[in-house]
């Protein structure tokens, strides 16, 4: 079931608390816990949920009520992220059985979120086929069968996810950022790349591009810029295979390893070295 971009509405009977369009983008570390099939109670209520959720209703209504008071009905069709630490209460609304399939997990990537969001899917899936699929394989499925679970687990992602292509922005909009982007995915490493060459490659303004690369992006262009950057880095630091600090933030664009450390801290809580001391 696709939605539209919505916000929160307080005209409606319940306020409706849609997520940032790519909270799921930057997923790593992911450890799925559990898939199963669920009946729906009356009503419950949780406190600091321990992991997070992502939950599929197979059919029935239900209402979840936020700690703030904030109101949430989700049906048939609809898909709910409930982000580990969250509060709230679920109550039943419709008559008769309500069913569900959930999804447990770990993941790095998602600090920040709290509440409950219903997701809107951007690819051109079958939302129930995809989890009954998923709910089957982790139920019957052998070792190795369940990580094609962690297959088909990313590729629902990927359609609860947005990107470039994704249609909120207008065609042309889309053409000049598929373009500028082509060139950023070639250079994003070297040390000289800068965004205003990704401007310019797109040939149009400087603010019309960063319009309408926040708007499908969700952040500047520098910021993500620095995000793709970082996270490579942290990928070869995971790796170990390096010679020093300095030859990471250069392999990664940054020709200033000071500036380098300052941003790695920044985003992960320690510098690179200290980083790499524990994982060791």
């Amino acid at each position: 079931m696709e939605f539209s971009k919505l916000k929160l509405t307080n005209s409606s009977k319940y306020a409706t608390i849609l997520s940032g369009d790519d909270m799921f983008e930057n997923i790593e570390n992911l450890k799925l816990q559990s898939i199963y099939e669920g009946i729906s109670a009356a009503s419950a209520s949780f406190v600091n949920k321990p992991s997070h959720f992502i939950i599929y209703k197979l059919y029935g209504t239900s209402e979840y009520t936020f700690d703030n008071g904030r109101n949430l009905v989700v049906s048939d069709g609809d898909i709910l992220y409930i982000p580990k630490g969250s509060d709230y209460n679920v109550r039943k609304l419709s008559e008769g059985e309500s069913r569900y399939i959930a999804i447990r997990f770990e993941a790095d990537g998602l600090e920040g979120y709290r509440g409950l969001y219903r997701c809107p899917t951007y690819e051109s899936i079958d939302s129930n086929d995809v989890f009954r699929n998923l709910n089957s394989l982790w139920l019957f499925g052998s070792g190795a069968k369940k990580n094609k679970c962690y297959a088909l687990f990313y590729t629902l992602m990927a359609s609860l996810s947005k990107d470039d292509e994704h249609g909120y922005i207008g065609h042309s909009a889309r053409s000049i950022l598929s373009t500028a982007m082509e060139y950023f995915e070639s250079h994003i490493f070297d040390t000289d790349f800068s965004v205003e060459a990704l401007i310019n490659k797109s040939g149009v303004s400087g603010t019309y591009f960063r319009k309408c690369f926040l708007k499908s992006y969700g952040i500047s262009p520098k910021e993500y810029l620095v995000e793709k950057r970082l996270s490579r880095a942290r990928s070869i630091l995971d790796g170990g295979d390096f010679g020093n600090i300095s030859d990471v933030a250069r392999s990664v664009g940054f020709e200033d390893a000071l500036y380098f450390g300052k941003v790695f801290k920044k985003k992960y809580g320690v510098s690179p070295t200290l980083y790499v001391g524990q994982r060791k």
